[in-house]
């Protein structure tokens, strides 16, 4: 019985030494980044945006390949909408308005096979459309 006490008792010394202590965090955030982040917003707000996923499924410096892997996109997946984006000097194909990583990742799974590169980016999105 001794030696279980004793055992007992170094047990709960040596967990209450290793006991960490609830910390808090203090964030100094400079004020030009604040109103930054407030501007970014208000544009967002603007423009109907959300940060949120789309899938990519075309990269290329050609308007005509992107607008015909386009048409092929709305052809087999007319619920899905799709966009053309020019960054100098490519064109892009996007598709849909993902809130959630895991939403993009369906569709990824799905086109996959049909369109050869395809992968998921951060962009800016589209409100959700609310149910009738």
């Amino acid at each position: 019985m001794k030696n279980y006490t004793g055992l007992l008792l170094c047990l709960l010394l040596s967990s209450a030494c290793f006991a960490q202590e609830e910390a808090s965090v203090k964030w100094n955030i400079d004020p030009k980044v604040e109103s930054l982040i407030a501007k970014r917003n208000e544009q967002r707000k603007a423009n109907g945006t959300i940060s949120g996923y789309r899938v990519q499924i075309y990269l290329g410096s050609s308007r005509s390949e992107a607008q015909d892997t386009r048409q092929k996109f709305a052809a087999l997946h007319p619920e899905l909408e799709s966009y053309v984006i020019y960054q100098q000097p490519y064109f892009k194909v996007r598709v849909g308005d993902f809130r959630s990583r895991l939403e993009a990742y369906r569709i990824y799974q799905a086109i996959q096979k049909e369109f050869g590169s395809v992968f998921i980016v951060n962009d800016d999105i589209r409100f959700p459309k609310l149910p009738e």
